[in-house]
């Protein structure tokens, strides 16, 4: 019986930094009729003004040829002469214009052509010719004009490689795969559950990436939306936050994290613990595990906080604390909210299902039911029917939580 190797702690993180697979490239293939050989000496050529999104995908595609596929390429500016075993890059805003959002073309010939309607679709562009040489195994792309465009228009993660540790190769690599988005618990303005953070450092960092900051505030939303001096306390919680933040994008509203001190005659005390007397339960639950009546209160009152400050702030609440609940409360609560906002559903979480002869209900994300779940479908429907957007919390890559206590996994 093999034995699984021994590693030391955190040591799965040397291989999330390693972005690009070393000799990857099997030296035995050669070109068919058909396809394009990159060979030493292929130029990346940038459109003039080109930005630093761009500029660091195309570097990352020179590092690509060079460890995986032992090809030597260089850097260039656009002058307009014409280039045979190159890759002209083009940002054209009527591309991006007439395709959706992050779409982007590639057309390969005598040489190369990417065509996007911003710096982003490119940067997706050129990690896309990496996946088609990987799964090739040699630096030959077919010759043809294909045009293609993201599942999602927004994917977004929390970090895998440390609670809210994010180092640049870490973001290299999230953006190869697709990620758009990351977020950071935090307790304060520059402040994470792992103590200080400088935010814009970080956002600036994911920026280069093309990659935006989204935060979930995990601290006690003291003040009820209808006591005096609400607003205020509001503004100066979130409006400062996006103040002090320029690369703060958007804000996730999580039951178990805000704490909120409902008035809703459902529920107790925030936080979970403070419903029991002399370490006996009361029976009664935290606000962040119910669909309370004044929940649309404070996204209210949070939304106009923010937006005093960046009126496209991106205010999301997220349902999965009480998917569990009677749908009629669920979807009083959605009818209520305000308008403008963002709605998260968990995509298959409270699904009933056999385990042999034990009834199970599916917690947090499952490869055993593909979904979407009936609680997915009813607040999406409702959402729909008021037209606020809405975000799937689901897998769309990695592991589940049916591996997720298994650490080798």
């Amino acid at each position: 019986m093999e034995m699984l190797k021994k590693e030391r702690n955190y040591d799965f993180r040397k291989r999330l930094l390693q972005i690009h697979k070393k000799d990857h490239r099997d030296l035995r293939l050669t070109a068919h009729p058909d396809e394009l050989a990159l060979t030493d000496g292929f130029r990346i050529i940038l459109p003039q003004g080109y930005g630093e999104v761009l500029y660091i995908a195309a570097l990352d595609f020179i590092d690509y040829l060079f460890v995986s596929m032992r090809v030597s390429a260089c850097l260039s500016e656009d002058t307009g002469s014409t280039e045979t075993n190159s890759l002209r890059l083009l940002v054209d805003r009527r591309f991006g214009e007439e395709n959706a959002a992050g779409a982007y073309r590639v057309a390969v010939g005598q040489d190369i052509v990417l065509t996007a309607g911003d710096e982003r679709g490119l940067a997706q562009a050129l990690y896309y010719l990496e996946d088609v040489m990987n799964l090739r195994r040699a630096p030959f792309l077919p010759r043809r004009v294909v045009t293609r465009q993201h599942m999602f228009n927004m994917r977004a993660t929390l970090s895998g490689y440390g609670i809210d540790l994010y180092p640049d190769a870490y973001l290299a690599r999230l953006a190869h795969a697709g990620i758009t988005v990351i977020f950071l618990w935090i307790k304060d303005l520059n402040e994470t559950l792992l103590g200080h953070l400088d935010f814009n450092e970080l956002g600036y960092r994911a920026s280069r990436y093309g990659i935006d900051l989204y935060i979930t505030s995990y601290a006690h939303h003291q003040v009820h939306p209808d006591d005096e001096g609400a607003q205020a306390y509001y503004d100066n919680m979130y409006g400062r936050l996006f103040a002090a933040c320029p690369y703060l994008k958007g804000v996730k509203i999580l039951g178990e994290a805000c704490q909120f001190s409902s008035r809703d005659p459902h529920v107790g005390l925030a936080p979970h613990t403070a419903n029991q007397i002399d370490g006996i339960p009361t029976g009664k639950i935290s606000p962040g595990w119910w669909p309370c009546t004044d929940w649309p209160d404070l996204v209210r009152m949070i939304q106009k906080a923010a937006c005093k400050v960046r009126p496209d702030a991106d205010i999301i609440l997220c349902s999965y604390n009480w998917g569990w609940a009677p749908e009629e409360e669920r979807v009083r609560l959605i009818n209520d909210l305000p308008e403008d906002i963002s709605l998260m559903v968990t995509w298959e979480m409270f699904e009933h299902y056999k385990l042999g002869d034990v009834d199970e209900v599916c917690c947090d994300y499952t490869i055993r039911i593909p979904g979407p779940g009936a609680y997915f479908l009813s607040e999406a429907a409702a959402a729909t029917r008021r037209g606020i957007k809405v975000y799937a919390t689901a897998n769309t890559t990695g592991r589940t939580w049916d591996y997720g206590v298994i650490p080798y996994m």
